[in-house]
């Protein structure tokens, strides 16, 4: 998504379930016909055929519905999207108020084992290295839970939490998860956001935090597709 927004030369975005392999035979499924997309694309920069890879859709993204939490998914139910252009002008930002004005400040002092379920940061094999339920990491962190949802909802894109927050010393990290929790209290890892707080204004110039002074961050999450 971020490739798609920020290169200027041609460029389409597909984006599927799959962990880091060639999606023809990546999974989760379903897989797609990548080595057709990969020869229409070449045939027409390379060689100049007429192959019409101008007229794909600038980004498609396949939106995984909800499923309860497990190392891995043989496959993913779902549906593909398609966006003309991106960013899309389809997507509309909705804004969520976690703590209501004048709410006593939370504390957030998770321990260190806080993230064991949130499975490999570079899942690579057919196996159990997918996120798991998050309760055990639910149960060491701060959450702000949402009423149930009346309907569903797709989630495409990068969410971002806008958040006030003071610490006792000056250098933290704060570690965001979007969770889809179940009726029995599963919870299924939808995305995830890090931000070391010296880089709250900017990553090139990092600034200490000053103890027990209240300052301003926005933790953007992984890019998701989502229902």
């Amino acid at each position: 998504s971020n490739l798609v927004t920020g290169i200027q030369s041609p460029v389409k975005g597909i984006v599927g379930p799959w962990i880091h392999k060639y999606p023809h035979y990546a999974g989760p499924n379903p897989a797609i016909g990548f080595l057709q997309e990969a020869l229409r694309w070449w045939d027409r920069w390379l060689k100049g055929a007429e192959t019409g890879v101008e007229a794909d859709p600038a980004y498609r993204a396949y939106v995984m519905d909800s499923v309860r939490p497990a190392r891995w998914h043989p496959e993913r139910p779902g549906r593909w999207i398609a966006e003309q252009e991106w960013p899309s002008s389809n997507i509309k930002v909705e804004a969520i108020e976690l703590i209501s004005a004048g709410t006593k400040p939370s504390i957030v002092a998770s321990p260190q084992t806080c993230g064991l379920a949130g499975g490999e940061y570079f899942p690579f094999t057919f196996g159990p290295e997918l996120p798991g339920d998050q309760r055990s990491d639910d149960a060491l962190s701060v959450c702000f839970d949402q009423p149930e949802l009346a309907e569903a909802i797709d989630i495409v894109g990068a969410p971002e939490l806008a958040v006030r927050v003071a610490s006792d010393r000056p250098q933290a990290n704060i570690a965001v998860r979007l969770c889809d929790v179940h009726p029995d209290g599963a919870s299924e890892l939808i995305s995830y956001g890090v931000l070391n707080l010296t880089h709250r204004d900017s990553h090139e110039f990092p600034q200490a935090l000053v103890p027990g002074e209240t300052v301003s961050a926005r933790v953007v999450l992984d890019q998701c597709a989502y229902r």
